[in-house]
């Protein structure tokens, strides 16, 4: 029980580290970041005009922007902005729960279920392994695509008071819709992916460069134009992910080439729930252009 609860602490620290990740101020941090740029863009006469910023819990690029007053720019184009927030500007976090993820693919062993469904049934099966009841109800319910919550409760490892059981509608036999429900009476994700488990799927070898253009390459799947990461100082600092963006911005590019991230620091986190999982990398100083 020591060893679970020092895990859950843990996985606790690593959820509140990351919690700029999961975007419970998307917009905010969007929109600090277009002010922050537009400062440095108006000694240049031009100005960035807000389109989109995206909410909790959406996918797509977290801004969309229209330059205005650049001679040889579009006013109509529409500008892609990823965001990321992680109190450093050299440091940030990408998803790669999705086993097509091309960072994933670098980061994890080839042979690493964390995240898939197979891996997120194994981790709810063993939080409520200690119930057969438990485990029965949620078998059931999971046919169903229905909503559903068990009349029991349970003590789950990691929580300290017993806790109800629900899953919300979906498809049937998916796992990932158990939820937890505590005395505040709102039904809770687990949190599925322990630190060890982490540790034991990571690719101990990858080469930095190869991981430098994963990460540029997933961005720009998204069609992502410029990268922006905040930092707690109010700092921004800005990458260009495309020679298109680098001639209209003027922030310098995210070389791939091992010239962007420090060797041999990327590490793995797990957040939310549902086997979400990152990468959390580090900036070499002087990369990108830092607005302040």
């Amino acid at each position: 029980m020591v060893d679970t609860l020092k895990e859950y602490i843990r996985s606790y620290l690593f959820l509140s580290e990351d919690k700029a990740q999961t975007r419970s101020e998307r917009f905010e941090d969007s929109h600090f970041a277009i002010k922050k740029i537009n400062s440095y863009l108006r000694e240049k006469g031009q100005r960035l005009v807000t389109l989109r910023a995206a909410g909790k819990g959406q996918k797509d690029s977290d801004a969309q922007v229209n330059l205005i007053g650049h001679p040889s720019v579009d006013p109509e184009f529409v500008w892609n902005f990823e965001v990321k927030s992680f109190k450093s500007n050299d440091k940030f976090s990408i998803e790669i729960t999705n086993p097509s993820s091309l960072v994933r693919q670098i980061v994890l062993r080839p042979d690493s279920e964390i995240g898939s469904k197979k891996d997120k049934e194994k981790q709810l099966r063993a939080k409520i392994a200690s119930s057969t009841e438990a485990i029965d109800w949620a078998e059931t319910a999971l046919k169903s695509p229905k909503s559903s919550s068990w009349g029991g409760s349970i003590l789950i490892p990691g929580d300290p008071e017993p806790r109800d059981l629900s899953v919300t509608k979906g498809e049937i036999g998916d796992w990932g819709r158990l939820r937890s429900i505590g005395g505040s009476g709102t039904a809770r994700d687990f949190y599925t992916v322990s630190n060890y488990d982490l540790k034991q799927s990571q690719n101990e070898i990858f080469y930095t460069d190869e991981l430098e253009k994963a990460i540029k390459d997933q961005f720009r799947e998204k069609n992502d134009h410029v990268l922006v990461i905040m930092g707690s100082d109010d700092s921004v600092r800005c990458f260009s992910l495309s020679d298109l963006a680098q001639r209209a911005f003027g922030f310098p590019r995210f070389y791939t080439g091992g010239e962007t991230l420090v060797p041999e620091t990327a590490k793995l986190s797990s957040f939310g729930g549902g086997g979400r999982i990152t990468t959390i990398v580090q900036v070499k100083q002087g990369r990108g252009l830092v607005i302040t």
